[in-house]
C-alpha cells in the first residue's frame, strides 16, 4: 500500500510539473501540494495559479468535467494560495481523533445490511487517513479502505468491488449527505469527510508509520470497547483477548503448535538415537 500521507509535499509538487499525468494517480493530495509549490516556488499570484490548475485538470485528469470540479479548486485554491496554509507541512505522522468525531461514527449506524462495527471501522479508516494528510479528503483507492478496515465481506453476495462502491454510495446519501460527500464513485473515490473536525476534545492520539497503519483498526476497537483486542504478533490480524498470555490468532496458533509438536518429535527421537 502506498502511504500518500507520508509524502513530501514540495517534491510531489515538483514532480506533477515534470510529468503532468501523475495528478491522475492521487488527485486532491496531488492539487494540493502543487498549488502550494506554484505559490512557493514558481510565485505565482491566485489567479495564475487557477489558471495553471485549469489547464492541468482539463489535458491530463481522465473524465475532467469542469462543472463538477470547479467549486472544488477555486476552494483549494483560495485556501493552499493563502500564508497560513502554503507552508509545505513536515508531517510527524501523529494523528489526533476528537471525542466529537468518535462518538459520530458510533452512532452511524448500520446500512447496506451491513454490521454497524463494520460501518465503524470503516468511517475510523476514513478519519484517521483523512487526519494524516492534514485535510478532510480521503484520497486511497476503496480496496485499501476496506483493507486496513478488516472489512468483513458478506460471503455470498456481489462480488467485493460492488459491496465497496454500494456502500460508499450509501454512505454518501446517508441522512442527506451528512456523513460524507463524493467526487468520484468507482475504484479510486475521492472523498470528504464532513464529520472532521479541526478541533475539539481530544480522545486518542496515534502515530502513523508504514507498519502501524496495517493494524490501525484494534485503536477504534480498543476505544470502542466491543471487547478487549490486540493483534497477532505473527500476522498482524487483530485478536479478541481471552487470556493476559494470548499473543497469536487462532491460525498462527495452530501452525506453530504444528511446528512445536515437530520439533518435540524431532528431539524424542534424537535421544532414543543417542541411547
Amino acid at each position: 500500500m502506498n502511504l500518500w500521507t507520508l509524502i513530501n509535499e514540495r517534491e510531489l509538487g515538483q514532480k506533477i510539473e515534470e510529468d503532468n499525468s501523475k495528478i491522475n494517480e492521487n488527485t486532491n493530495v496531488g492539487l494540493r501540494c502543487y498549488i502550494k509549490y506554484l505559490k512557493n516556488d514558481k510565485k505565482l499570484n491566485k489567479t495564475q495559479i487557477r489558471n495553471e490548475i485549469d489547464r492541468l485538470m482539463m489535458e491530463n485528469y481522465k473524465g475532467f468535467v469542469m462543472g463538477d470540479w470547479d467549486e472544488t479548486l477555486q476552494g483549494m485554491v483560495n485556501k493552499y494560495s493563502k500564508k497560513k496554509y502554503c507552508e509545505y507541512k513536515n508531517y510527524n505522522n501523529e494523528v489526533v481523533l476528537f471525542k466529537e468525531e468518535l462518538n459520530f461514527i458510533k452512532n452511524v449506524g448500520g446500512l447496506s445490511g451491513v454490521k454497524d462495527i463494520e460501518i465503524e471501522k470503516i468511517l475510523f479508516i476514513m478519519l484517521v487517513l483523512a487526519k494524516s494528510s492534514g485535510s478532510e479528503w480521503v484520497n486511497y483507492s476503496s480496496r485499501d479502505i476496506f483493507k486496513l478496515s478488516r472489512f468483513k465481506y458478506r460471503q455470498k453476495s456481489d462480488i467485493q468491488a460492488v459491496q465497496r462502491e454500494k456502500l460508499i454510495y450509501d454512505l454518501a446519501h446517508y441522512t442527506n449527505g451528512q456523513i460524507l460527500n463524493v467526487t468520484n464513485f468507482g475504484t479510486s473515490p475521492s472523498i470528504k469527510l464532513l464529520f472532521c473536525k479541526d478541533e475539539g476534545i481530544e480522545e486518542i492520539k496515534i502515530k502513523i508509520d508504514i507498519k502501524s497503519i496495517e493494524n490501525i483498526v484494534v485503536e477504534y476497537l480498543r476505544w470502542r470497547s466491543k471487547e478487549e483486542y490486540t493483534y497477532c504478533v505473527e500476522c498482524g490480524k487483530e485478536i479478541k483477548i481471552k487470556s493476559n498470555r494470548q499473543q497469536y490468532c487462532s491460525k498462527c496458533f495452530k501452525i506453530l503448535r504444528k511446528d512445536y509438536k515437530k520439533n518435540k518429535q524431532r528431539e524424542y527421537r534424537g535421544e532414543i538415537v543417542d541411547n
